[in-house]
């Protein structure tokens, strides 16, 4: 639960695009499978591996 809301409004964006309401968008911050995901997936991984190889602490949140 959260109260962000561009958290919010991508979940909306979702439930939209579920109910046959809404087209597919751009999300802020929600990874929606298969249009976002595996990229996006992909890219976080890339980066920690990154901040590991530079000794940088790694974990940190996708932004």
């Amino acid at each position: 639960m959260t109260c962000n809301q561009e958290i919010t409004q991508d979940i909306a964006n979702v439930f939209g695009q579920l109910t046959g309401l809404g087209q597919i968008s751009k999300m802020a911050h929600v990874w929606q499978s298969p249009f976002t995901m595996h990229k996006s997936l992909l890219q976080a991984i890339r980066r920690e591996a990154e901040h590991a190889r530079a000794g940088r602490k790694a974990g940190s949140s996708p932004r």
